[in-house]
Protein backbone atom coordinates (compact mmCIF):
# COMPACT_ATOMS: atom_id res chain seq x y z
CA UNK A 1 0.00 0.00 0.00
CA UNK A 2 1.18 3.53 -0.62
CA UNK A 3 -0.14 7.03 -0.07
CA UNK A 4 0.90 10.69 -0.10
CA UNK A 5 0.79 12.81 3.06
CA UNK A 6 1.74 16.47 2.59
CA UNK A 7 0.52 17.59 6.02
CA UNK A 8 2.41 15.39 8.49
CA UNK A 9 5.58 14.66 6.52
CA UNK A 10 8.38 17.10 5.72
CA UNK A 11 9.37 17.71 2.07
CA UNK A 12 10.97 14.60 0.51
CA UNK A 13 10.27 12.59 3.69
CA UNK A 14 8.82 9.10 3.74
CA UNK A 15 7.69 6.35 6.09
CA UNK A 16 7.91 2.60 5.67
CA UNK A 17 5.92 0.18 7.81
CA UNK A 18 6.27 -3.58 7.43
CA UNK A 19 3.98 -5.92 9.32
CA UNK A 20 3.88 -9.55 8.36
CA UNK A 21 3.48 -9.70 4.60
CA UNK A 22 2.12 -6.17 4.26
CA UNK A 23 4.24 -3.12 3.34
CA UNK A 24 2.90 0.41 3.71
CA UNK A 25 4.74 3.32 2.08
CA UNK A 26 3.91 6.96 2.77
CA UNK A 27 5.64 9.87 1.08
CA UNK A 28 5.33 13.64 1.33
CA UNK A 29 4.95 13.66 -2.44
CA UNK A 30 5.90 11.32 -5.28
CA UNK A 31 9.60 11.96 -4.66
CA UNK A 32 9.15 10.73 -1.09
CA UNK A 33 7.52 7.55 -2.33
CA UNK A 34 10.37 7.08 -4.78
CA UNK A 35 12.91 7.36 -1.96
CA UNK A 36 10.87 4.91 0.09
CA UNK A 37 11.10 2.47 -2.80
CA UNK A 38 14.91 2.85 -2.90
CA UNK A 39 15.12 2.08 0.81
CA UNK A 40 12.86 -0.95 0.42
CA UNK A 41 15.18 -2.30 -2.27
CA UNK A 42 18.19 -1.77 0.02
CA UNK A 43 16.45 -3.50 2.92
CA UNK A 44 15.37 -6.39 0.70
CA UNK A 45 18.88 -6.89 -0.65
CA UNK A 46 20.28 -6.86 2.89
CA UNK A 47 17.59 -9.29 3.99
CA UNK A 48 18.50 -11.71 1.18
CA UNK A 49 22.27 -11.42 1.62
CA UNK A 50 22.18 -11.88 5.38
CA UNK A 51 19.34 -14.45 5.31
CA UNK A 52 17.44 -12.59 8.02
CA UNK A 53 13.83 -12.99 9.07
CA UNK A 54 12.07 -9.70 8.50
CA UNK A 55 8.53 -9.51 9.87
CA UNK A 56 8.39 -6.05 11.41
CA UNK A 57 10.06 -2.81 10.35
CA UNK A 58 9.36 0.91 10.69
CA UNK A 59 11.42 3.66 9.06
CA UNK A 60 10.83 7.41 9.08
CA UNK A 61 13.43 9.22 6.98
CA UNK A 62 13.95 12.70 5.55
CA UNK A 63 16.90 14.64 4.09
CA UNK A 64 18.87 17.22 6.04
CA UNK A 65 19.83 18.89 2.75
CA UNK A 66 17.05 19.70 0.30
CA UNK A 67 19.48 19.42 -2.62
CA UNK A 68 22.00 16.60 -2.72
CA UNK A 69 24.16 16.86 -5.77
CA UNK A 70 26.93 15.12 -7.65
CA UNK A 71 29.14 16.66 -10.33
CA UNK A 72 31.00 14.55 -12.88
CA UNK A 73 33.87 16.06 -14.84
CA UNK A 74 33.46 15.27 -18.55
CA UNK A 75 36.03 17.76 -19.81
CA UNK A 76 39.29 16.12 -18.71
CA UNK A 77 39.83 13.59 -21.50
CA UNK A 78 36.97 11.19 -20.84
CA UNK A 79 33.34 11.71 -21.84
CA UNK A 80 31.19 8.75 -20.75
CA UNK A 81 28.94 6.99 -23.23
CA UNK A 82 25.20 7.43 -22.87
CA UNK A 83 24.95 3.88 -21.52
CA UNK A 84 27.42 4.74 -18.77
CA UNK A 85 25.63 7.99 -17.95
CA UNK A 86 22.33 6.14 -17.60
CA UNK A 87 24.07 3.68 -15.28
CA UNK A 88 25.49 6.53 -13.18
CA UNK A 89 22.06 8.18 -12.95
CA UNK A 90 20.53 4.91 -11.77
CA UNK A 91 23.22 4.61 -9.10
CA UNK A 92 22.72 8.21 -7.97
CA UNK A 93 18.96 7.75 -7.72
CA UNK A 94 19.48 4.67 -5.53
CA UNK A 95 21.42 6.93 -3.13
CA UNK A 96 18.60 9.53 -3.21
CA UNK A 97 20.83 12.10 -4.93
CA UNK A 98 18.56 14.67 -6.56
CA UNK A 99 20.96 16.92 -8.50
CA UNK A 100 23.42 15.91 -11.22
CA UNK A 101 25.86 18.10 -13.14
CA UNK A 102 28.13 17.25 -16.05
CA UNK A 103 31.08 19.64 -15.85
CA UNK A 104 31.64 21.11 -19.31
CA UNK A 105 34.45 23.22 -20.66
CA UNK A 106 34.47 22.18 -24.33
CA UNK A 107 32.61 18.87 -24.43
CA UNK A 108 29.26 20.04 -25.83
CA UNK A 109 28.81 20.21 -29.60
CA UNK A 110 28.21 23.93 -30.11
CA UNK A 111 27.23 24.34 -33.75
CA UNK A 112 29.58 27.25 -34.53
CA UNK A 113 32.59 25.95 -32.62
CA UNK A 114 33.58 22.57 -34.03
CA UNK A 115 37.25 23.57 -33.79
CA UNK A 116 36.92 23.43 -30.01
CA UNK A 117 35.08 20.14 -29.54
CA UNK A 118 36.37 18.19 -32.54
CA UNK A 119 37.67 14.77 -31.43
CA UNK A 120 36.45 15.43 -27.85
CA UNK A 121 33.40 13.10 -28.02
CA UNK A 122 31.03 15.97 -27.14
CA UNK A 123 27.48 15.52 -25.94
CA UNK A 124 24.83 16.44 -28.48
CA UNK A 125 21.70 18.52 -27.78
CA UNK A 126 19.42 15.52 -28.29
CA UNK A 127 21.50 13.46 -25.85
CA UNK A 128 21.19 16.17 -23.20
CA UNK A 129 17.42 16.18 -23.65
CA UNK A 130 17.31 12.40 -23.25
CA UNK A 131 19.43 12.56 -20.09
CA UNK A 132 17.27 15.36 -18.75
CA UNK A 133 14.12 13.26 -19.13
CA UNK A 134 15.81 10.17 -17.69
CA UNK A 135 16.89 12.18 -14.65
CA UNK A 136 13.48 13.74 -14.20
CA UNK A 137 11.84 10.32 -14.06
CA UNK A 138 14.15 9.54 -11.12
CA UNK A 139 13.58 12.85 -9.32
CA UNK A 140 17.00 14.17 -10.26
CA UNK A 141 17.52 17.72 -11.50
CA UNK A 142 20.05 17.70 -14.37
CA UNK A 143 21.69 21.11 -13.93
CA UNK A 144 23.56 22.58 -16.90
CA UNK A 145 27.21 23.38 -16.27
CA UNK A 146 29.47 25.46 -18.54
CA UNK A 147 32.60 27.12 -17.26
CA UNK A 148 32.51 30.73 -18.40
CA UNK A 149 35.67 32.52 -17.23
CA UNK A 150 38.63 30.42 -16.13
CA UNK A 151 39.44 26.92 -17.39
CA UNK A 152 38.90 28.04 -20.96
CA UNK A 153 42.20 26.60 -22.19
CA UNK A 154 40.54 24.21 -24.61
CA UNK A 155 39.04 27.25 -26.33
CA UNK A 156 41.92 29.68 -26.06
CA UNK A 157 44.54 27.24 -27.30
CA UNK A 158 43.05 27.81 -30.76
CA UNK A 159 44.31 31.01 -32.37
CA UNK A 160 40.87 32.04 -33.57
CA UNK A 161 39.88 32.61 -29.92
CA UNK A 162 43.17 34.09 -28.76
CA UNK A 163 41.81 37.65 -28.92
CA UNK A 164 39.60 36.75 -25.92
CA UNK A 165 42.46 35.57 -23.70
CA UNK A 166 43.46 37.45 -20.56
CA UNK A 167 47.05 36.30 -21.06
CA UNK A 168 47.84 35.47 -24.70
CA UNK A 169 51.45 35.04 -23.57
CA UNK A 170 52.93 33.76 -20.31
CA UNK A 171 51.88 35.57 -17.14
CA UNK A 172 53.44 34.90 -13.76
CA UNK A 173 50.48 33.59 -11.73
CA UNK A 174 50.24 32.02 -8.29
CA UNK A 175 50.47 28.71 -10.16
CA UNK A 176 53.60 29.76 -12.04
CA UNK A 177 53.81 30.81 -15.67
CA UNK A 178 50.48 30.35 -17.43
CA UNK A 179 48.69 31.59 -20.52
CA UNK A 180 45.52 31.09 -22.52
CA UNK A 181 43.43 29.73 -19.63
CA UNK A 182 41.12 32.64 -18.67
CA UNK A 183 38.92 34.97 -20.65
CA UNK A 184 39.53 38.70 -20.52
CA UNK A 185 36.48 39.89 -18.55
CA UNK A 186 36.85 43.49 -19.74
CA UNK A 187 36.45 42.57 -23.41
CA UNK A 188 32.74 42.68 -24.39
CA UNK A 189 33.41 39.87 -26.85
CA UNK A 190 34.05 37.46 -23.96
CA UNK A 191 30.53 38.06 -22.69
CA UNK A 192 29.14 37.86 -26.23
CA UNK A 193 30.69 34.41 -26.65
CA UNK A 194 29.14 33.16 -23.43
CA UNK A 195 25.76 34.64 -24.34
CA UNK A 196 25.91 32.74 -27.62
CA UNK A 197 26.81 29.50 -25.86
CA UNK A 198 24.09 29.93 -23.23
CA UNK A 199 21.45 30.52 -25.91
CA UNK A 200 22.33 27.21 -27.55
CA UNK A 201 23.07 25.12 -24.47
CA UNK A 202 20.48 26.05 -21.86
CA UNK A 203 17.25 25.27 -23.77
CA UNK A 204 18.20 21.58 -23.63
CA UNK A 205 17.69 21.53 -19.85
CA UNK A 206 14.48 21.79 -17.85
CA UNK A 207 16.32 22.77 -14.64
CA UNK A 208 15.82 26.20 -13.09
CA UNK A 209 19.54 26.33 -12.26
CA UNK A 210 22.79 26.77 -14.20
CA UNK A 211 26.38 26.46 -12.98
CA UNK A 212 28.42 29.18 -14.71
CA UNK A 213 31.68 28.09 -13.07
CA UNK A 214 34.11 31.03 -12.78
CA UNK A 215 36.63 29.31 -10.52
CA UNK A 216 40.44 29.52 -10.46
CA UNK A 217 40.76 32.64 -12.62
CA UNK A 218 44.45 32.88 -11.71
CA UNK A 219 45.36 35.03 -14.72
CA UNK A 220 42.94 37.81 -13.81
CA UNK A 221 44.63 41.21 -13.65
CA UNK A 222 47.92 40.00 -15.08
CA UNK A 223 47.19 40.55 -18.75
CA UNK A 224 44.66 42.52 -20.74
CA UNK A 225 42.53 43.46 -17.73
CA UNK A 226 45.52 44.79 -15.80
CA UNK A 227 44.66 48.48 -16.21
CA UNK A 228 41.01 47.98 -15.22
CA UNK A 229 42.07 46.00 -12.17
CA UNK A 230 44.38 48.83 -11.12
CA UNK A 231 41.59 51.39 -11.55
CA UNK A 232 38.68 49.69 -9.76
CA UNK A 233 40.25 46.65 -8.11
CA UNK A 234 40.71 43.06 -9.20
CA UNK A 235 37.74 41.89 -7.14
CA UNK A 236 35.42 44.45 -8.67
CA UNK A 237 36.46 43.47 -12.20
CA UNK A 238 35.67 39.86 -11.30
CA UNK A 239 32.32 40.80 -9.75
CA UNK A 240 31.32 42.95 -12.72
CA UNK A 241 31.82 40.07 -15.15
CA UNK A 242 30.17 37.58 -12.80
CA UNK A 243 27.12 39.84 -12.55
CA UNK A 244 26.87 40.07 -16.35
CA UNK A 245 27.04 36.28 -16.64
CA UNK A 246 24.30 36.05 -14.04
CA UNK A 247 22.13 38.37 -16.11
CA UNK A 248 22.83 36.25 -19.19
CA UNK A 249 21.69 33.14 -17.30
CA UNK A 250 18.61 34.94 -15.98
CA UNK A 251 17.68 35.88 -19.55
CA UNK A 252 17.09 32.16 -20.15
CA UNK A 253 15.09 31.70 -16.97
CA UNK A 254 17.98 30.15 -15.04
CA UNK A 255 19.32 30.92 -11.56
CA UNK A 256 23.10 30.97 -11.63
CA UNK A 257 25.39 28.92 -9.45
CA UNK A 258 29.09 29.85 -9.29
CA UNK A 259 32.23 28.58 -7.59
CA UNK A 260 32.93 30.65 -4.50
CA UNK A 261 36.72 30.44 -4.36
CA UNK A 262 37.56 33.75 -6.08
CA UNK A 263 35.02 36.07 -4.43
CA UNK A 264 36.16 34.70 -1.05
CA UNK A 265 39.39 36.63 -1.61
CA UNK A 266 37.36 39.86 -1.54
CA UNK A 267 35.09 39.43 1.52
CA UNK A 268 33.77 43.01 1.32
CA UNK A 269 32.35 42.26 -2.13
CA UNK A 270 30.38 39.17 -1.07
CA UNK A 271 27.54 41.39 0.15
CA UNK A 272 27.40 42.95 -3.34
CA UNK A 273 26.69 39.66 -5.07
CA UNK A 274 23.24 39.34 -6.64
CA UNK A 275 21.15 37.54 -4.04
CA UNK A 276 19.64 35.25 -6.69
CA UNK A 277 23.02 33.55 -7.20
CA UNK A 278 24.11 30.43 -5.32
CA UNK A 279 27.73 30.20 -4.18
CA UNK A 280 29.34 26.78 -4.48
CA UNK A 281 31.85 26.72 -1.64
CA UNK A 282 34.36 24.04 -2.51
CA UNK A 283 37.39 22.60 -0.77
CA UNK A 284 38.92 19.19 -1.30
CA UNK A 285 41.25 18.68 1.66
CA UNK A 286 40.42 17.08 5.00
CA UNK A 287 41.28 20.30 6.80
CA UNK A 288 39.46 22.70 4.46
CA UNK A 289 38.01 25.43 6.75
CA UNK A 290 34.32 25.30 5.82
CA UNK A 291 33.60 26.77 9.27
CA UNK A 292 35.42 29.97 8.28
CA UNK A 293 34.21 30.21 4.67
CA UNK A 294 30.48 29.58 5.02
CA UNK A 295 29.58 32.37 7.49
CA UNK A 296 30.74 34.98 4.97
CA UNK A 297 27.98 33.94 2.57
CA UNK A 298 25.39 33.36 5.27
CA UNK A 299 25.97 36.87 6.66
CA UNK A 300 25.45 38.34 3.18
CA UNK A 301 22.24 36.28 2.66
CA UNK A 302 23.79 34.52 -0.33
CA UNK A 303 22.52 30.95 -0.79
CA UNK A 304 25.36 28.43 -0.80
CA UNK A 305 26.21 24.77 -1.27
CA UNK A 306 29.00 22.90 0.46
CA UNK A 307 31.08 21.10 -2.16
CA UNK A 308 33.61 18.54 -0.92
CA UNK A 309 35.48 16.21 -3.26
CA UNK A 310 35.86 12.47 -3.70
CA UNK A 311 39.68 12.68 -3.86
CA UNK A 312 39.59 10.11 -6.65
CA UNK A 313 41.49 12.15 -9.26
CA UNK A 314 45.14 11.42 -10.03
CA UNK A 315 44.78 8.26 -8.00
CA UNK A 316 44.43 4.55 -8.66
CA UNK A 317 42.06 3.69 -5.81
CA UNK A 318 41.19 7.10 -4.34
CA UNK A 319 42.56 8.95 -1.31
CA UNK A 320 39.81 7.71 0.96
CA UNK A 321 40.86 9.02 4.40
CA UNK A 322 41.12 12.54 2.99
CA UNK A 323 37.84 12.21 1.09
CA UNK A 324 35.85 10.85 4.04
CA UNK A 325 36.98 13.61 6.40
CA UNK A 326 36.36 16.25 3.75
CA UNK A 327 32.83 14.92 3.18
CA UNK A 328 32.06 14.76 6.90
CA UNK A 329 33.27 18.30 7.54
CA UNK A 330 31.30 19.70 4.61
CA UNK A 331 28.10 18.03 5.79
CA UNK A 332 28.44 19.04 9.45
CA UNK A 333 29.48 22.62 8.82
CA UNK A 334 26.95 22.93 6.02
CA UNK A 335 24.22 22.10 8.51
Amino acid sequence: QFKIDTTRLAPQAYKIKLEGNQVKLTGHQLAGLFYAKQTCIQVLNYHIQEQLDLTHLEIHDWPNFARRGYMLDISRDKVPTMATLYQIIDQLSSWKVNEFQLYVEHSFAYKNHETVWKNASPLLPEEIKQLDQYCKERYIDLVPNQNSFGHMENWLKHDEYLHLAECPDDCNTVWGMRKRSSLNPTDPRSLELMQELYAEYLPNFSSAFFNIGCDETVELGLGRSKDSCKQIGQGQVYLNYLTKLNEAANAHGKQAQFWGDIIENYPKLISKLPTNMTALVWGYEADYPFEKKLPKFKKASIPFYVCPGTSSWRSLIGKNPNAFENLRNAASYGM
